[in-house]
């Protein structure tokens, strides 16, 4: 485990002197680029416990919380799922992201589930990484995707090491109050250039 691995959660980098709602601009060396494993046994213990709750083998629609996402933005939308996911999850429910309008009450005591808490079992890990777990696991292909993804890749000779950029065009860098600094394409990759 590098020094990263030490970091409070939202922190990050060699000297944990970096924050994801604060930094704009990080490039890791490549001690931080090292999976901890604390949080991937952290990570493989939700992920089996999702598999058994949205898996559980034989479909009872008793245990089924269907959910319609609002026609809204793309990031409202994916929250709904997540929170949605997470209200299910926690009441040990299968959800399905059709159906009806809104996530329900759940279970028969009418008693509402907090949004802002993670599960038992993982109270030291922050909202952020249990959201973010949630959101890739809603984002996993279906198989028949996932074959023809495997399959795309092996005709392009895909291979590692990849770098992946969330570059941010919105409509937040039409903001006229100047909140949000957006840098041009080239910027990125000059970036990317550099980890080379």
């Amino acid at each position: 485990d590098g020094p990263h691995c030490q970091c409070q959660e939202g922190w990050y980098g060699d000297d944990c002197n970096q924050h994801v709602m604060n930094t704009t601009s990080y490039l890791p060396s490549q001690s931080a680029l090292a999976p901890c494993s604390e949080h991937l046994s952290d990570a493989r213990r939700l992920d089996d416990h999702l598999q058994k709750t949205q898996h559980p083998g034989r479909c009872d629609v008793n245990h089924l919380r269907p959910a319609k996402a609002p026609v809204t933005g793309f990031g409202s939308i994916l929250l709904h799922m997540v929170k949605c996911l997470s209200l299910t999850f926690k009441a040990g429910y299968m959800y399905e992201g059709k159906q009806v309008r809104d996530c329900p009450t759940l279970g028969t005591n009418k008693k509402k589930e907090p949004l802002d808490t993670v599960p038992d079992g993982f109270e030291k890990r922050s909202l952020f990484w249990y959201h973010s777990k949630l959101l890739g696991y809603l984002w996993q292909p279906i198989t028949s995707l996932a074959t023809s993804l495997a399959k795309a890749k092996e005709e392009i000779s895909w291979e590692h090491p990849i770098i992946a950029m969330h570059v941010r065009h919105g409509d937040s860098c039409k903001d006229h109050r100047g909140q949000r600094q957006c840098r041009s394409f080239e910027d990125y990759l000059v970036a990317a250039r550099s980890l080379k």
